[in-house]
């Protein structure tokens, strides 16, 4: 006879629904089996173990899938200029500098205009114009920002 030792956990739902409450128990469980048995035994822990890896392996290749693809999502969104992640600092100031210079007689632009063009956020047009005060001048008649090196 061959001795088998298992370790069965036995988990007991009680309620409605069944995961309101829920017990666990443990217990060691020894049988005395003959070799036949025990092989049957094996062969049906193996295959469990088998289906389980290939369970994970299938969701796995998924997982890999999904990465790639919002990796490539994230490739096309970067070169696009669509991405959401942080800028470098300075971006936006060389993007508004960039902007105001490409206008005719340095005549500027409103901020939301800026902001629209430029695709930079209100708030941090609104900063970056502020901000560099060395880089710009706001006309407060036409409330237009220009580019101040321009101006002077």
């Amino acid at each position: 006879m061959i001795e088998i030792t298992f370790t069965v956990k036995l988990v007991l739902h009680l309620g409605a629904p069944p995961v309101i409450c829920h017990t666990e128990m443990s217990a060691k469980l020894k049988l005395d089996v003959d070799p036949a048995t025990a092989k049957m035994v094996l062969d049906l822990m193996e295959n469990m173990i088998s289906s389980k890896r290939q369970s994970r392996d299938e969701l796995s290749a998924e997982l890999e899938t999904l990465e790639n693809g919002f990796k490539s999502l994230r490739e096309q969104l970067s070169a696009n200029g669509a991405d959401a992640g942080q800028q470098p600092r300075g971006d936006n100031r060389a993007r508004i500098r960039e902007y105001l210079s490409k206008i005719s007689s340095n005549k500027g632009a409103r901020a939301s205009q800026i902001t629209k063009d430029t695709g930079i956020g209100v708030s941090s047009t609104a900063y970056t114009l502020k901000h560099y005060d060395e880089d710009f001048v706001r006309d407060e008649e036409t409330k237009r920002w220009r580019l101040k090196n321009a101006t002077e």
